[in-house]
C-alpha cells in the first residue's frame, strides 16, 4: 500500500520535471545562478593558476636555455 502510494508520487514527479517549461524553470532557477556563482568564485583563483603555470614555463626556458649556452662557452 505504502510502496505504492510512494512509485505514484514519485511517477508523477518524474513526469513533471520532464516538462520543458519545468526545465526551463528549474535551468533558469537553480542551476544557471549556481553555476555562475561558483564560477564567479573560482574564476580569481583558476586566473592565478594560469599566470603562475605560464611564468614557471617562461622561467623555465630561460634557465634551459642559460644552461645549454653557458656549457658551449
Amino acid at each position: 500500500m505504502m510502496s505504492q502510494i510512494t512509485n505514484q508520487i514519485l511517477d508523477k514527479i518524474l513526469d513533471e520535471l520532464q516538462k520543458d517549461n519545468t526545465k526551463k524553470k528549474i535551468n533558469n532557477n537553480i542551476v544557471d545562478p549556481i553555476l555562475l556563482y561558483i564560477y564567479n568564485k573560482i574564476y580569481p583563483y583558476a586566473l592565478c593558476i594560469l599566470l603562475i603555470s605560464i611564468i614557471i614555463l617562461i622561467l623555465s626556458i630561460i634557465i634551459l636555455v642559460q644552461n645549454v649556452f653557458s656549457k658551449k662557452s
